[in-house]
């Protein structure tokens, strides 16, 4: 029925609306208030929306299956808009209106208008968070208080290597989208989920304190839990044990685990099993049946026993490693 919406359905918000104001009413109340302009004699939209709180952070998938233009006031958050289908033109404050595509994303900064015109067939991912969240925990890489407020650059090129850094993330914010699991519903995974999307745009991204923390990089993590972390994802298919990242960081294995839990709230060895789980994630949403199995990829990311590795992908994403196999690409 023409502006109707529909409820939330279970473990997510996916809604849908077809009048232009109850589109308007449904974004603003997970984004910010804005204006939609449609072409002349279009009078319905196909809005649809899927969101999903991450720690602190508001993703969803929105598209309004019309040609129109988006407009903002000044804006109190950050929004990283990513274009996953189509074409679209956007613009901040005052500035020229920069093609985004799907090798690009635009960065809305706090304190400016937007403008943003979608071709029909965009679909859009887009990302809140507060500009106190994104500083914090640029605070925590430099390990000190910034001097001068964070200014980001407006257009994220996804094709340069740093860039590229986001793919597997997006993959997982979608797939986290169409069908939540523990990395969402549970406080500390989504934590987790969360720092990797900020370390993401802070480490990949242009900003006025780039070269401050590039320099801070350059010296290496600051803490022995840091250096752990780093040294497991870096090689997350080698032969860890408590023991030998205890070594690693100079630390005894009693304290590496003290810190484990009261960094990252669970032990060394969690953490590794974690990583590689991700990673065996990333592989099955990419991979097909046709050219792999799940016991292929199992093994490569170091899960010797099949029906362990089964029981705990399924523990972390509510669903067999099979299926996740099995479905259809992302869009």
């Amino acid at each position: 029925m023409a502006g109707s919406t529909e409820p939330p359905s279970p473990g997510n918000e996916a809604r849908r609306a077809s009048l232009p104001a109850d589109a308007e009413a449904l974004v603003a109340q997970v984004y910010l208030p804005h204006r939609l302009d449609l072409p002349h004699g279009v009078a319905t939209v196909d809005l649809e929306l899927v969101t999903a709180r991450i720690g602190a952070l508001t993703v969803g998938q929105v598209s309004y299956g019309r040609r129109l233009v988006l407009h903002t006031d000044e804006t109190q958050d950050v929004y990283i808009v990513f274009v996953l289908r189509g074409r679209a033109e956007m613009s901040s404050g005052t500035g020229e209106p920069r093609v985004i595509d799907v090798g690009s994303a635009a960065v809305f900064p706090v304190g400016a208008t937007g403008h943003v015109s979608v071709s029909e067939d965009c679909v859009g991912l887009v990302i809140m968070l507060s500009p106190g969240t994104l500083e914090a925990e640029l605070e925590h890489l430099l390990g000190q208080t910034l001097t001068d407020p964070l200014e980001l650059a407006f257009e994220l090129d996804l094709r340069t290597p740093l860039g590229k850094s986001w793919e597997p993330i997006l993959r997982l914010l979608v797939e986290e989208l169409r069908r939540p699991t523990a990395l969402t519903r549970h406080p500390a995974a989504a934590r987790r989920l969360e720092g990797v999307v900020l370390d993401a745009l802070l480490l990949g991204h242009d900003h006025n304190y780039r070269d401050l923390l590039d320099r801070a990089a350059s010296v290496g993590p600051r803490t022995a839990v840091g250096r752990a972390i780093q040294l497991i994802e870096a090689n997350p298919t080698d032969a860890w044990s408590t023991v030998r990242l205890a070594r690693e960081v100079h630390l005894s294995v009693r304290a590496l685990q003290a810190r484990f839990r009261r960094d990252v709230d669970m032990s060394p060895m969690d953490y590794v099993r974690q990583a590689r789980l991700r990673r065996v994630r990333v592989a099955l949403v990419d991979a097909t049946p046709a050219t792999t199995t799940v016991r292929a990829l199992a093994q490569r990311y170091g899960f010797a026993h099949l029906g362990r590795f089964a029981a705990l992908y399924r523990q972390a994403y509510g669903e067999s490693p099979a299926a996740t196999l099995r479905r259809p690409p992302l869009a």
